[in-house]
């Protein structure tokens, strides 16, 4: 990319980080000449230069997890969970994170079971992380089931669209999908409404589970199932409770 008749973007932002650096920055700003008058050039809060844009890569990604992660979350890496996880399951998810993404620039859905303690939630933030970082910037959300199903109820004669903040965000992460042991009528539907308007439109759901698909297929609409499996990478994750190995 060419800016006016002499600098490229590279030169641009380079030149940029010099005059931060020599302290000629104001007001979160830079003036830079480029050979046809002068180019404003903005300064992300660490101090690098950027082109349209607020926050550098960088500081983007940062604030975005800290508003995104459960505080629980905040201090995980991939290479830290790379040392505790099976070797075998984390080749099949780095397999998934290369699949065709559809036209909606979405992965197949992925699927988690274990029992608690297995790091099923702190794999899915991290990808989560790892997708927004990749350069997409997808919308996502992470939510329990029990969570989306009191949000709902408690919305569904106030707001004109409740399900959008479900059915919208380009990955949905739905965990403890199962921990209720029965779910109303009205709850099966909402559940159905969400992931069918998802399958539909090809939009990613990371699900997680405590109990097994047959257990599952128990607790949830068989469609509804059906729904999240298709096309799906579903992981069985055992071994030993990453949580006692950190105590």
């Amino acid at each position: 990319m060419t800016l006016g008749n002499m600098l490229t973007l590279d030169d641009l932002l380079a030149a940029a980080q010099r005059a931060i650096d020599a302290g000629e920055a104001h007001d979160g700003r830079v003036a830079v000449q480029d050979g046809t008058g002068f180019v404003i050039v903005k300064v992300c809060r660490c101090g690098k230069a950027v082109w349209r844009q607020t926050l550098c890569d960088t500081c983007d990604l940062a604030a975005w997890w800290n508003g995104f992660s459960p505080l629980r979350f905040r201090r995980l890496t991939w290479d830290g969970l790379a040392t505790r996880w099976p070797t075998d399951l984390l080749a099949d998810l780095e397999a998934w994170c290369g699949s065709e993404v559809t036209e909606e620039g979405s992965l197949p859905n992925l699927g988690l079971l274990g029992p608690p303690g297995r790091g099923k939630t702190a794999v899915a933030l991290l990808l989560a992380r790892r997708w927004y970082a990749s350069g997409g910037r997808p919308s996502i959300r992470y939510t329990t089931h029990k969570e989306m199903a009191t949000d709902l109820s408690r919305r569904r004669f106030r707001d004109e669209n409740p399900f959008d903040d479900y059915t919208e965000p380009g990955w949905l992460i739905l965990d403890d999908l199962g921990v209720q042991e029965h779910l109303s009528d009205t709850q099966q539907a909402d559940l159905q409404m969400v992931v069918d308007i998802r399958w539909r439109e090809e939009r990613t759901t990371v699900w997680a589970s405590n109990v097994g698909l047959t257990s599952l297929g128990d607790l949830i609409d068989e469609r509804t199932l059906d729904r999240l499996k298709d096309g799906a990478l579903v992981l069985q994750v055992g071994g030993a409770s990453l949580r006692r190995m950190a105590s």
